[in-house]
């Protein structure tokens, strides 16, 4: 679409936000929406557990959510 090679194109808010010379028309009706979900793991044997518990305390956070709104992602 930015390119110019079509004028229409169906994807993730996510993907549409960051692209200069494309513009969000809107969402899709809620009867066409189909989600993405995410989930987070440590590994059993991570050297850093810590560290992967404090990254995904920081996404999961309610603090996080206007950073994800922003950027197109519903929670």
């Amino acid at each position: 679409v930015a390119a110019g090679e079509a004028e229409l194109l169906f994807t993730l808010v996510s993907e549409i936000l960051p692209v200069e010379g494309m513009g969000l028309v809107g969402p899709l009706p809620a009867e066409f929406q189909s989600y993405v979900s995410f989930a987070a793991a440590l590994g059993a044997r991570t050297t850093s557990q810590d560290a992967a518990r404090a990254l995904v305390d920081c996404v999961a956070a309610p603090a996080a959510a206007a950073t994800f709104a922003a950027k197109g992602v519903e929670r």
